[in-house]
Formats: C-alpha cells, structure tokens, sequence
C-alpha cells in the first residue's frame, strides 16, 4: 500500500512518523514476522523516522562479537530500510530470564530517539 491522503487515516503504518523496530535473535536470525513487516511496508515506510533494535544473548560475550552482532543480525533489518535509520540498538537478553540489567540501558536508549 501507498500512502495516499485517503489511507492515512486507515492504516496506521501510513499515520505514524516515526517506529522503533525489535526483534528477539532466535536460530542466528531475526524473527520472521519483523522481517516481513519490513518487507510488506518497504514502501509506507520510507519516508519515516525509523529506530531499530535487537535482542540477543550473544551481547553478553561483550566485545569480541560486536561486528559478527552488527553483521549478521543488525544489518538483515537495516538493509530493507530505505530510509535513514536514525538509531540501531543491540541489548542484552534470553527468553528463559528476563535480564533487569538491560532496563536502565533501554530506557537511556529510547529516551535519547524520543529527544531527537
């Protein structure tokens, strides 16, 4: 879908300016339905304001696995984002155990997207 004066007030990816876009990392991979949001709104999308960001255990080897992080889980959802991404997030966290840790970073995280 295009967004068209007419869809705007119908579709809200068409009436939203600005996204933050997660996906948990199983398997090596982002999550399939983040991918597919991705690729089914290319086109609603690329006039907004886009944040991405992921969540993944391999964070906690610290920096050793900043590039293969960036690399093979960043970039999948960066590259189908035409536009300009504002900000990429990589935190810390497992399904099993939530990891309280993280919050202050989040929260740091998206108050700075909220600020700019």
């Amino acid at each position: 879908m295009i967004c068209t004066q007419e869809a705007t007030g119908s579709n809200p990816v068409c009436s939203t300016k600005f996204f933050i876009i997660g996906s948990p990392i199983y398997w090596e991979r982002p999550l399939k339905s983040v991918i597919s949001f991705l690729d089914n709104h290319k086109l609603e999308l690329r006039d907004k304001k886009i944040a991405i960001f992921i969540v993944c255990i391999a964070q906690m080897f610290g920096k050793p696995t900043e590039r293969y992080i960036k690399i093979h889980y960043l970039r999948p959802l960066e590259k189908r984002v035409s536009n300009l991404i504002i900000e990429s997030g990589i935190f810390k966290g497992w399904l099993k155990t939530p990891n309280f840790n993280e919050r202050e970073k989040v929260k740091n995280w998206v108050g700075k997207l909220i600020s700019s």
